[in-house]
C-alpha cells in the first residue's frame, strides 16, 4: 500500500461510505472524556477523492453527533444512519434518524427520514438503489435482529424487511455493496 494522505481528525468508531469518486466518512468519538464527555461524540462528516494523495477534507455535519453510525450510497446520493451520542458517562441518547448528502457536493444534512427502530453499531449496505442496516444494539444494550431498508434516490422512512437468523451484536459499520 501506499500512503494516499490523512483524515482530518483521529476518530473511533465513525460511519463510512463511498461512491463513484470520493469516500465519506461521518461522525465518531475522539475516545476522550475528560471534558465531561461534551465532545466525545462528533457531528462531522469528511470526504476524499478517489485516486489522489490529498488528505481528507470538511464535507459538511450531521444533524446530531454520531458514535458507531453507519452509512450507505449510490453513485450520487450518502445517506448516514445516526446512532448515538454519548452525553455523560452514564447517559446516552439513541437516534432514528437517517440524514443524507448530494456525494459531490457536501455541507449540512438533510433529513432523509427515519429507521424503523433506534439503534447502534450496525452494519449496511447498498447495491446502488437500496440501501440495508442490519442488527446492532438497543437503548438497553441488548442485541437487534431488525433489518431496515430504503430506496436511496427517494427520502422517507425505513421500512421494515424482516429479521435476521439471530442478532448481531457491534458489527461496527460492516457490511458489503455491489452494483444492482
Amino acid at each position: 500500500s501506499q500512503d494516499a494522505g490523512d483524515i482530518t481528525a483521529a476518530l473511533r468508531k465513525g460511519g463510512s461510505t463511498s461512491g463513484d469518486t470520493r469516500g465519506g466518512r461521518f461522525g465518531g468519538s475522539t475516545g476522550i472524556s475528560d471534558d465531561g464527555y461534551a465532545n466525545y461524540t462528533i457531528n462531522t462528516a469528511d470526504y476524499i477523492t478517489f485516486h489522489t494523495t490529498n488528505d481528507a477534507s470538511d464535507f459538511g455535519d450531521l444533524s446530531n453527533k454520531s458514535f458507531t453510525g453507519a452509512a450507505c450510497a449510490s453513485t450520487t446520493r450518502w445517506v448516514h444512519k445516526t446512532a448515538v451520542d454519548y452525553t455523560t458517562a452514564t447517559g446516552h441518547v439513541l437516534y432514528e434518524r437517517m440524514d443524507y448528502w448530494a456525494a459531490d457536493t457536501g455541507g449540512t444534512a438533510g433529513d432523509f427520514g427515519d429507521v424503523t427502530d433506534s439503534s447502534r453499531s450496525t452494519a449496511s449496505m447498498s447495491d446502488g438503489t437500496r440501501g440495508e442496516w442490519w442488527g446492532g444494539q438497543n437503548n438497553a444494550a441488548s442485541i437487534t435482529d431488525q433489518i431496515a431498508y430504503i430506496t436511496i434516490a427517494t427520502t422517507n422512512d425505513a421500512t421494515d424487511a424482516g429479521n435476521l437468523g439471530s442478532g448481531t451484536n457491534d458489527p461496527e459499520g460492516g457490511g458489503l455493496s455491489g452494483s444492482a
